[in-house]
């Protein structure tokens, strides 16, 4: 970087750059500013300019981008690399939106403006615009404006991981520099894959609706309309089309601007199914939700749940989007809920605020889901503090226990056989021994030394569960003290949780959370929710 120069105040960045451009200063460089008096964003409008955000323009040369495809996808480019730096930086994924708006929790996050110093047919230095809300999140007004979220929300109140705004803009633009070459043309739909609104979401403009079939070799955005099937080759960053689950405030010429539209999770599990319905991206609870086994699919109240998750515009096709470790109930569920009016989509496992060196193959869906569901309650005021534990048990057919700071790096697991699934192995292993398995919620109320086979086998039961979750409580305390909270969720939560309380000596907050894997799945969806529901006290 030949140059890196911070203003005070300036009208643009991107005017700066350009008078830089013109006085001869030599490529790479880049601009900043604390305050812009004019900042500018994608079809001229005005980019809000708030003192502690990030507004910078970094120039790279000539013969970094106009060679071949690079002309035509270097602002996809730009946007693939700027996620994969808070990515790396700030532990997050961000979601982009075609071409240039980096969203969390269907909220802008920031954009990025792609243009050239070029005259006539010469092409010149490439200028990158990036706005990042870093400190706060501006109010937006008018008939376009969206919703808007900074990274202090994201990663909470912890100062320690937001470093000076001049010290994200110096590392972020060497970050552009020294990545630049390496992202090839033609690896970048599946590079924007990582982070793009998914395939099969639902995008809407003017009364219309299409299905998202993502970015093609060229870089454009292929959309498939509902109504007659035509397929659209979006090239310009100059479109009508909007996510759904985006942040709007409401455009009168839209009609289906506003509110974003309800969302339907379903938890597909071995044994039972549970499906919730929020009534938006930021609804904090769930206005409908229902727990059956796949032998009552028939009986389910499908009529309300198509009530609920029913958009204010019924041209909007209803989508739920399913988290599944079955795929023979996945198959049941989806012919059902098809013949109900219900598109079941099975989402992409994708971190959000997940950090671990788990193999990601290996990892369950659900378990990733019921991770992701404790990091999106944690509370501002403790969220990003890596000296808080959450311990995470999915009690169900397994009972998974997995450690993670509230930072989002995740510590590691166990996976055990679920209360049920033990006690019938075990009757079927042994049959001299009772098959209890039917008595796993009796647990709790047992006690540990105890005097028959039958409370012997359930007292047991509970001390293996008990100590498990213990275990790597101690763990993941080390030789520290840090707070603990360990939340429940699955159909055994309630049991396990009161086995633990009563076994363990250990000083932590114990939450039962129902639909734990739920949110979660609806936060990778939508990429980020924040509902603030665990405080770590």
């Amino acid at each position: 970087m030949n140059e890196f120069v911070i203003h005070e105040v300036v009208d643009s960045t991107s005017a700066e750059a350009q008078r830089m451009c013109a006085a001869q200063h030599k490529a790479p460089f880049a601009v900043m500013a604390k305050l812009q008096t004019a900042g500018r964003g994608r079809r001229g409008r005005g980019w809000s300019s708030t003192p502690g955000n990030l507004m910078m323009t970094v120039v790279l040369p000539a013969e970094l981008w106009t060679s071949g495809p690079e002309r035509e996808t270097a602002p996809l480019k730009a946007a693939v690399l700027v996620a994969r730096f808070i990515r790396e930086h700030f532990g997050i994924r961000i979601t982009l939106k075609w071409p240039n708006d980096l969203l969390f929790a269907g909220r802008k996050l920031g954009g990025i403006l792609c243009e050239s110093s070029s005259t006539g047919a010469s092409f010149g230095e490439l200028l990158i615009g990036i706005g990042l809300n870093i400190a706060a999140a501006p109010h937006l007004s008018g008939p376009d404006s969206v919703g808007t979220i900074c990274l202090e929300d994201i990663v909470g109140r912890q100062s320690q991981r937001l470093p000076d705004v001049a010290i994200v803009g110096r590392e972020l633009a060497a970050w552009l520099l020294g990545n630049w070459t390496s992202l090839e043309s033609q690896a970048l739909p599946a590079c924007f894959a990582e982070y793009g609104i998914t395939t099969g979401q639902i995008f809407v403009s003017s009364g219309q609706t299409a299905v998202n079939h993502g970015i093609d070799a060229t870089g454009a955005l292929v959309l498939e309309t509902h109504k007659d099937l035509q397929k659209l080759h979006l090239t310009s960053a100059d479109q009508p089309w909007r996510w759904i689950y985006q942040d709007l405030a409401g455009n009168v010429d839209d009609p289906f601007s506003g509110e974003s539209a309800p969302i339907l999770i379903a938890d597909v599990g071995n044994s039972r199914i549970k499906c919730a319905v929020w009534k938006s991206v930021f609804a904090k609870a769930p206005v409908f939700s229902a727990s059956f086994t796949v032998a009552e699919l028939a009986s389910v109240d499908w009529a309300g749940i198509v009530r609920a998750a029913s958009p204010a515009f019924p041209q909007i096709p209803l989508v739920c989007h399913a988290v599944s470790v079955s795929q023979t109930n996945m198959d049941m569920f989806s012919e059902v809920a098809k013949a109900n009016g219900i598109s079941v989509q099975s989402f992409e496992k994708r971190p959000v605020l997940l950090r671990t060196s788990y193999l990601w193959h290996e990892i369950g869906a659900d378990r990733v889901a019921a991770i992701e569901g404790f990091l999106a309650g944690v509370e501002d005021t403790v969220r990003g503090d890596a000296n808080s534990i959450g311990i995470v048990v999915c009690a169900g057919t397994a009972t998974t226990i997995d450690a993670v700071t509230f930072a989002g790096r995740h510590l590691g697991g166990v996976i055990i056989p679920g209360l049920t699934t033990s006690l019938n192995a075990l009757h079927e292993a042994a049959p001299a021994l009772p098959d209890l398995s039917r008595e796993a919620a009796k647990i709790s109320s047992v006690d540990i030394m105890a005097m028959s086979t039958h409370d012997a086998i359930l007292g047991g039961e509970r001390a293996m569960v008990a100590g498990a979750i213990q275990v790597l409580v101690e763990a993941a305390k080390g030789d520290l003290n840090p707070q603990i909270t360990v939340v429940f969720t699955g159909g055994h939560a309630n049991t396990v949780m009161l086995g633990f309380k009563k076994s363990t000596t250990i000083e932590c907050n114990l939450v039962v959370k129902e639909h734990l894997i739920l949110e979660g799945a609806r936060s990778m969806v939508l990429g980020g929710v924040m509902h603030g529901a665990f405080s770590g006290t």
